[in-house]
């Protein structure tokens, strides 16, 4: 049986996306009161409200400020996902409880882990991510 529908009329073609999209508004309203992101060097510039985070969102900021760098093309997706002692280095967080942490954000699905023990955020978890801040806030 030919398909008579054309690609335009198809109603299965809404469902084909870009997985690798990003909401930029969202990432950065994420990261907007804890991580700037220096224009010459591109490093964290941690704000004030950071210090004030417990360890474990310290850690999933510094994976989000990575994902806004590797989105703006700042640096590549390769560069995006990060091991666990640089990410405890960078944040200040002990380097045992970033372990863990990261463990348990992987988890929750919150944060992914590439095959050489990187991890980083994907897109699909902005609004997880969101939707949980939103909740800690309003309680």
């Amino acid at each position: 049986m030919t398909d008579l529908i054309t690609k335009a009329g198809d109603p299965l073609q809404d469902l084909f996306v870009d997985g690798a999209e990003i909401d930029r508004k969202l990432l950065a309203s994420l990261l907007r009161d804890y991580i700037g992101i220096d224009s010459k060097t591109f490093k964290p510039v941690f704000k004030g409200g950071f210090h004030d985070l417990d360890a474990k969102t310290k850690l999933l900021n510094y994976l989000l400020y990575k994902k806004a760098l590797s989105v703006t093309g700042k640096i590549s997706r390769e560069e995006e996902s990060e091991k666990p002692k640089e990410i405890s280095k960078v944040t200040g967080v002990n380097y045992n409880s970033t372990r863990s942490y990261l463990s348990q954000l992987r988890t929750a699905g919150l944060v992914d882990m590439e095959e050489g023990g990187s991890y980083f955020i994907p897109g699909y978890s902005l609004p997880k991510i969101a939707s949980l801040r939103k909740k800690e806030e309003d309680e």
